[in-house]
């Protein structure tokens, strides 16, 4: 698999934009290329398959679960798990910020050493990683 990430003012190219059409191309959001067809989901809208014809008869799986806040709230009084816990998602919001790290050193490899928190190839990129707090507003662990 190939990810391509576009952050700032880098957008993609023409050839990727060509692949939703007409459609504006949204300020944020995610396009999955794939071998039968494209996967567009913009910032705060439906998602959209590629080409349209193509998928003109899909149909949607219905969402699942309940209200996503309403689920923390009853997991923190110990009534259940979420539907997305921690163990899935501090892994994934560990992969999403490690990809905005790496846009800070385009064309470099980093080597992320997920126990140590560390990038261990580029010592410069580590400031990203960990804030350094104010006199008297440090908190032990973090």
């Amino acid at each position: 698999m190939t990810l391509t990430w576009y952050d700032g003012n880098r957008r993609p190219p023409d050839e990727v934009k060509a692949l939703i059409g007409n459609r504006p191309l949204s300020d944020q959001g995610s396009l999955y290329i794939g071998t039968e067809g494209v996967l567009y989901s913009p910032y705060i809208a439906p998602p959209v398959l590629l080409p349209a014809e193509k998928f003109a008869d899909y149909k949607r799986p219905e969402p699942q679960g309940d209200n996503h806040y309403l689920q923390f709230v009853e997991a923190c009084r110990g009534n259940g798990q979420t539907s997305t816990p921690f163990a899935y998602s501090g892994p994934l919001t560990e992969m999403v910020l490690l990809g905005c790290l790496a846009t800070r050193f385009p064309q470099t490899t980093l080597a992320w050493n997920a126990e140590s928190l560390k990038i261990t190839n580029v010592e410069e990129a580590n400031r990203f990683v960990r804030r350094e707090y104010r006199k008297g507003y440090e908190t032990e662990g973090l």
